[in-house]
């Protein structure tokens, strides 16, 4: 097999990976104060809910430094999952709904799917 198959089929295989890579990013905004304890609780909670819908924590607060522009946000969560399904079946679950109600208006968050 020449050179060129060989990169090819490197190439495919590449592009067939990344094409199953997908990601849950989030950027979280410092929590208030008052209601710290809440986020905290919140915090413990989501790894093993995430876990259950074979998400993978990436990023996990992360300390992030800007390259260009401001920085938006203190803290970003990059998680892995299988399938877009998968991201929406975790974020609208019954589980993650109760809990998501201890960080609504403790912190500002900004999620987006991402897949490459």
């Amino acid at each position: 097999m020449g050179n060129y198959a060989k990169t090819r089929i490197a190439i495919n295989d590449w592009r067939e990976l990344t094409a199953l890579a997908i990601f849950e990013v989030s950027q979280i905004e410092n929590p208030s104060i008052e209601q710290i304890s809440d986020y905290e609780i919140y915090r413990s909670l989501v790894p093993d809910l995430i876990k259950k819908f074979n998400g993978k924590y990436l990023i996990r607060g992360g300390n992030a430094q800007s390259l260009e522009g401001v920085l938006p946000a203190a803290r970003w969560h990059v998680i892995e999952f299988e399938s877009v399904d998968a991201v929406n079946k975790f974020w609208q679950s019954d589980e993650y709904q109760r809990i998501k109600g201890l960080r609504v208006g403790v912190v500002s968050v900004r999620a987006v799917i991402v897949s490459g």
